[in-house]
């Protein structure tokens, strides 16, 4: 928790989850396509509305040897009460070799900026199994 405001509790965050990525009946993964939704669907979900996104990295890569798609950007918002009005965020979806793929998603609010290397760490720390 990196500040408590009249809309409630805000927090810095590195979650993970799994979502189908396969098109259709394809075993083949669209990690882009899945990538980019996943991207648009935190903006729209979990940040102040309205907001701008300045994006920073969109691109197929490698994270621990696996295939993956990152997209790094910063959110700008407005909420009453709440001091952050920014956060460094990113998204990664990697092929895990199954139908479903792994979702990594990290976000630093403004207010915590001292730790936005930790964006690239997990980045870079991930080793799928």
């Amino acid at each position: 928790m990196t500040e408590v405001y009249q809309g409630g509790q805000y927090h810095a965050s590195i979650l993970s989850a799994a979502v189908p990525a396969a098109d259709n009946d394809a075993v083949t993964l669209d990690l882009e396509c899945v990538g980019r939704q996943v991207a648009a669907d935190v903006r729209a979900e979990y940040y102040p509305q309205p907001n701008s996104m300045q994006p920073l990295r969109d691109e197929v890569t490698t994270l621990g040897g696996r295939p993956a798609w990152v997209s790094e950007f910063r959110l700008s918002f407005k909420e009453p009460g709440l001091t952050a009005t920014s956060e460094l965020s990113a998204v990664a979806v990697i092929d895990v070799g199954k139908p479903t793929a792994a979702v990594l998603y990290v976000s630093i609010p403004d207010t915590h900026r001292r730790f936005d290397h930790v964006v690239d760490e997990v980045l870079d720390s991930v080793r799928p199994i």
